[in-house]
């Protein structure tokens, strides 16, 4: 640990001339942008409040109305309030996380967190600002980090944290509700361009666009009847990754559980679920057909398959699984309108 602290650090950074890093310019800038202009349009959100707004960069990509943005270093705070000195739609505050906690006045529809979590290394700090995120929110938190408790390969000013448990331990009423992986993860051959972190949304029960949405079935029991050890142990581990919010780990878990002949099918039914949730559709597809090749049946292949034609607007494969959706003949815009309703259909339907 170094003697410099979280908020010196950043503020000496600033002053020196500094900025906030490469993962708020360049392609990874880019990425972060896409996904919060997709997630604020499809979910109308009008106003956004930013913990750790930094230098502002990220800032000029964003579109959303309002915009609060918050920094530990007075001199970032600075940097953001002359850049955006002409836009009456943003303002910049000077964050304590020591200091008294964050008025819920203040709250925004969206509170986000882009690449800080890593970057708090006191305890005190990392509990409070925590709280702080989740209280500036009225609906959803969105949070762009890694999420791991792994330090020792990186930098002496990061500090790793496993901040989906802590959600799951401290904040019972946000539940994680979305994930949209990284396309650029970790390569030492271009460092300045890769990122651990990924994207992770919570609400408090509010569904998200399914995009964005992590849906699975199943992964309920320890394991499957018939399984083995290996293959109970499997799931237990796999629902641990899911309330970690480490899905990759998750997938894992299911291509191991599915070696064991009595698990086989849940298995993959399962994989597929977490596949779709990663974006990886194809792959999505062929574990939950090899699922329902083993058990044409079964409920939950066939509910997790539906969803993903649902998704995907795939009606003619949709048809064999849900024929009363396939004569509704949604429209996109009503699919992400309907996403909840949609998804509920399904289920009762299998």
């Amino acid at each position: 640990m170094t003697d410099i602290g979280t908020s010196q650090y950043w503020n000496d950074r600033y002053m020196e001339g500094g900025n906030s890093g490469f993962g708020s310019y360049g392609r990874l800038a880019d990425f972060k942008a896409e996904t919060l202009n997709g997630f604020i349009a499809a979910h109308g959100i009008s106003s956004m409040a930013e913990l750790g707004c930094g230098d502002g960069n990220q800032l000029g990509l964003v579109r959303v109305g309002r915009y609060s943005g918050y920094d530990i270093s007075p001199k970032a705070v600075e940097i953001c309030a002359d850049k955006y000195r002409h836009d009456p739609t943003k303002s910049f505050h000077v964050y304590d996380p020591l200091g008294p906690p964050l008025a819920q006045t203040e709250q925004a529809e969206l509170a986000v967190s882009l690449d800080v979590v890593y970057h708090l290394l006191e305890d005190d700090t990392y509990e409070a600002y925590m709280r702080d995120l989740f209280r500036l929110a009225g609906r959803f938190v969105a949070v762009y980090s890694n999420n791991t408790e792994k330090t020792e390969d990186y930098s002496q000013h990061i500090r790793c944290h496993k901040f989906t448990g802590w959600v799951e331990r401290n904040l019972t009423e946000w539940v994680l509700c979305g994930y949209v992986p990284n396309p650029y993860p970790p390569d030492p051959i271009a460092a300045l361009e890769t990122s651990s972190a990924d994207f992770y949304f919570f609400s408090r029960g509010e569904a998200v666009a399914p995009k964005y949405s992590c849906l699975f079935e199943g992964l309920k029991g320890a394991g499957a009847p018939g399984s083995s050890f290996h293959a109970t142990v499997m799931f237990t581990a796999a629902r641990q990754s899911i309330a970690d919010g480490d899905l990759r780990k998750a997938a894992f878990s299911m291509r191991l559980a599915a070696g064991d002949p009595g698990a086989r099918v849940l298995a993959l039914a399962n994989l597929g679920a977490l596949l779709a949730a990663q974006g990886q559709h194809r792959e999505a597809e062929d574990a939950l057909k090899a699922a329902l090749a083993r058990d044409p049946r079964h409920k939950n292949a066939r509910t997790n398959i539906a969803i993903l034609y649902l998704r995907l607007q795939r009606w003619e494969d949709l048809n064999p699984y849900c024929p009363e959706l396939r004569e509704m003949r949604v429209t996109r815009p009503d699919v992400d309108r309907q996403w909840p309703q949609l998804v509920e259909n399904v289920r009762n339907l299998q």
